[in-house]
């Protein structure tokens, strides 16, 4: 039973090291836009990192996938957000 729950964890760590965002969400801007927000809804945060007496936002967003990463980073400078 004990392998059995082994291997199981490491099927489902597999699996989550490599999520990664279907390629047809990746063609329209509205599906991109919608799938930052949602990303961000679930894993981000939003704080103020104090610098020179200001406060400055700053946008979080944790992952453990490397490939979900450079795929959302990638959409974010496409998408060139206001600043």
């Amino acid at each position: 039973m004990t392998q059995r729950r082994n291997c199981l964890c490491k099927k489902h760590w597999y699996k989550l090291l490599n999520i990664k965002i279907p390629k047809i969400l990746l063609k329209s801007q509205d599906h991109k836009i919608a799938l930052i927000r949602g990303v961000y809804d679930t894993d981000g945060t939003l704080y103020l990192e104090p610098r020179k007496n200001k406060l400055y936002p700053r946008i979080h967003i944790s992952t453990i996938s490397q490939v979900l990463a450079k795929q959302l980073h990638k959409i974010l400078l496409n998408l060139r957000p206001i600043t």
